[in-house]
């Protein structure tokens, strides 16, 4: 396992798309947590853990964990990182990865410019569907191509929430007055 910062698979992710709209994505695990499933696992963040990503210049951080930062980690990202522990309920602790968790995650990582996105395991399945959900948000549905998905690691019950998703951003683009489309190279 590869460690920066004390943030397990910490990596930053290129896209074309990203350059464009002047964003930064990164994924990484969660310090300390070693796959926990208990809610009173601790995931040991530390300062140095939040001073290395304030040294990276990451504003937001969002996590996909099933359990949220407790409240005495949480304030070592105050004042200057935003923390957003997504959602959290026993529905998805219960059921994984859900349809209703993209459009929140889309939308806080358009408010920063350099977003890190966690979970247990930053080199698990959740990795592509992250950036696949980032890519159709911003080319307004067009990319990744739905051919790409399976390639790209996503396996058939999350290609079927990918859709769900990829219709509602291209619903959203066609009640868009501004008519600036964005593509992407692959």
């Amino acid at each position: 396992m590869s460690t920066i910062g004390q943030w397990p698979f910490f990596q930053r992710i290129d896209r074309p798309i990203f350059d464009k709209k002047n964003k930064k994505f990164f994924i990484a695990g969660s310090p300390g947590n070693a796959g926990a499933t208990d809610p009173e696992h601790n995931s040991h963040l530390t300062k140095a853990n939040v001073d290395f990503l304030r040294g990276k210049g990451i504003d937001g951080v969002y996590s996909w964990n099933n359990w949220p930062i407790k409240y005495n980690e949480l304030q070592l990202f105050n004042p200057d990182v935003d923390y957003d522990p997504g959602d959290t309920s026993i529905d998805k602790v219960n059921n994984g990865l859900r349809y209703e968790m993209f459009e929140p995650f889309y939308k806080f990582f358009l408010a920063h410019k350099k977003t890190l996105l966690t979970f247990a395991k930053a080199d698990d399945w959740r990795k592509p569907i992250a950036i696949a959900v980032l890519q159709l948000g911003l080319t307004k549905g067009k990319n990744p191509p739905e051919p790409n998905w399976k390639v790209m690691g996503i396996k058939e019950s999350d290609r079927d929430l990918l859709r769900k998703w990829k219709k509602k951003v291209i619903a959203d683009a066609a009640g868009d007055d501004d008519d600036d489309e964005e593509e992407e190279e692959d």
